[in-house]
């Protein structure tokens, strides 16, 4: 395999027995420990108590431009996606160091929605609604 970008990836019998394929696309990296680290050291308080309120307020925090970037990454992180089910892997796994939702859920359910016959499957016992590393503090 050759160093390319993906897209240009064309799935032919080159990769005709591909059984998995793990997708991690660019992203927006808020969900980076250091980013965390350093905004915990700021806001001392308990109001970021867990990862879905840190999102919450990371996001409310943000600029127009700001959220059009991560919009503009979910649709990226969405064709990436898409382009993987076109080599008719058995499983796609997809990564990504955001904590946003939109960069996450949001482009799973998208994916999911253009391509049925995938699913979401439970890994090791945690379950699909699972994200983050739980409790912070």
């Amino acid at each position: 395999m050759s160093s390319q970008d993906f897209l240009t990836v064309v799935p032919n019998k080159i990769y005709s027995n591909v059984k998995m394929i793990l997708a991690d696309p660019s992203c927006s990296g808020s969900g980076m420990l250091t980013n965390f680290e350093r905004d915990s050291t700021e806001n001392s308080t308990n109001l970021h108590t867990n990862l879905r309120e840190y999102e919450q307020a990371k996001w409310n925090g943000l600029t127009d431009h700001e959220q059009t970037r991560i919009l503009n990454l979910q649709s990226f992180q969405h064709t990436i996606l898409n382009h993987c089910a076109k080599f008719q892997a058995l499983r796609i796994v997809y990564s990504t160091c955001s904590i946003y939702s939109q960069e996450n859920e949001q482009v799973v359910e998208m994916f999911l929605r253009d391509n049925p016959s995938y699913c979401i499957k439970t890994i090791r016992g945690l379950s699909t609604t699972e994200r983050g590393w739980g409790p912070i503090g």
